[in-house]
């Protein structure tokens, strides 16, 4: 590669997937720390150019993406996923290929010794993070007897893993636990609200994310759900508020990474906020667009510090390693 050449960073996400709302906001994110970056100079004198790849949060399919940047591609560092199954295998590929990879997804498993690798960086909380907060919360304001519904894969599980850990801990107690298909349909959710309302919990904690979300909030609302129960969404987004009415929302408790009101306490998330409006027609970014952000940038920002002329990985890890940073919502 000759130094005129551009640095190429790999985006491998599920665009075509029951989360596309939210990895189509993400990814406007990383685009938009990558157009910051080029527009300083980008990265040791050469631009940056971000290539956008679908792995439909299939793991197997993320495998092959991630080969196909790093061999075909021929990219320098990888940016992803939104499945916390895919990005291990994302990971998995680009550790044995030595190329940088920072993950933009909730994950207790990427930072275990069998998944860690020396250019490994994780830019999201973990799942334990998540529970600590929203566990706590829930047993100590609304109740101890809950039920969980959960999107059946790694994701899910690990929410599920560390909330039941934590609620145990504070002495509360699972009842039940319903595993719902990626890509659920309003009827796959509504055929478990019977039982689910049978089992009269305080506490209906749900784990999924984008159209599954949706579909769940509106089979909730067309059994008056919110009357049983508290129902805790563990993450939404601003993107689930686009598609739902604000009447439907109002009564749940709600998970965000991020709150773009932000922007009125601080400066960094106002920076962020009105240069992602500005670029994208008034879009709000979400926070999982944060991560992107924030994550991308700071793996480029890393890969053009010191006196280096070429790409130095080893130089990358020791950045980022223990550093502190305040890009997008203090520090």
């Amino acid at each position: 590669m000759s130094q005129g050449d551009p640095i190429k960073l790999g985006f491998s996400s599920g665009f075509t997937s029951p989360y596309t709302p939210v990895v189509e906001n993400q990814f406007k994110g990383a685009l938009l720390a990558v157009e910051e970056i080029n527009k300083k100079g980008g990265v040791l004198g050469r631009t940056v150019e971000i290539l956008p790849r679908d792995d439909e949060m299939n793991p197997l399919i993320a495998k092959n993406v991630a080969e196909a940047l790093i061999h075909h591609d021929k990219v320098d560092m990888i940016a992803g996923t939104i499945s916390a199954a895919s990005q291990l295998e994302t990971n998995r590929v680009a550790r044995a290929a030595g190329i940088p990879f920072v993950s933009l997804s909730q994950s207790n498993s990427l930072t275990l010794a069998e998944h860690l690798g020396p250019y490994t960086f994780h830019e999201a909380p973990s799942p334990y993070m998540v529970a600590q907060l929203l566990g706590r919360f829930g047993v100590e304001h609304i109740g101890k007897r809950w039920v969980f519904i959960i999107a059946d894969y790694q994701w899910g599980y690990e929410i599920l893993a560390s909330m039941e850990k934590i609620i145990k801990h504070l002495g509360a107690e699972s009842v039940k636990v319903f595993k719902i298909p990626l890509g659920a349909k309003e009827d796959d959710f509504s055929a478990h609200l019977p039982e689910i309302i049978s089992f009269k919990p305080d506490v209906l904690s749900v784990t999924n994310l984008g159209l599954d979300q949706v579909n769940f909030i509106r089979a909730a609302n067309k059994v008056n759900l919110k009357k049983e129960m508290s129902i805790l969404l563990t993450i939404s987004e601003i993107t689930i508020v686009d598609m739902v009415p604000l009447e439907e929302l109002v009564g749940m408790y709600w998970g965000v990474n991020f709150y773009w009101g932000l922007e009125e306490k601080i400066p960094s998330a106002r920076y962020f906020v009105d240069n992602f409006r500005n670029r994208f027609d008034g879009e709000i970014p979400s926070g999982y667009a944060g991560y992107a952000y924030s994550g991308v940038k700071e793996l480029l920002t890393a890969a053009g510090e010191g006196n280096a002329k070429t790409l130095d990985h080893d130089a990358i890890a020791q950045f980022l390693e223990g550093r502190w940073y305040d890009n997008y919502k203090g520090r």
